[in-house]
């Protein structure tokens, strides 16, 4: 299900909400459907998050998606920052 807000989200910020929901579901899949993405593109918006951010900020595991202390610092000013949008 779509987060009604996601499509009046700047374009460039959208990418941000991925990440938020990566997080809070520990899966690429669930949160690519959350947000009513493709799979590719959600790849595609992780990857460049990765090489903006210079870490993987996930790493896949037997459970999900576990993120990397990187991940851990960076979800609270992601959090904020959609907060004021």
């Amino acid at each position: 299900m779509i987060d009604p807000q996601f499509g009046t989200i700047p374009r460039d910020a959208r990418i941000l909400v991925l990440f938020d929901e990566i997080y809070r579901t520990q899966s690429m899949t669930r949160a690519a459907a959350q947000l009513d993405l493709s799979q590719p593109t959600a790849s595609i918006w992780l990857a460049k998050l990765r090489h903006e951010w210079h870490d993987p900020l996930f790493v896949r595991t037997s459970t999900g998606m576990r993120p990397t202390p990187r991940a851990d610092a960076l979800i609270g000013p992601v959090r904020e920052a959609l907060a004021l949008l």
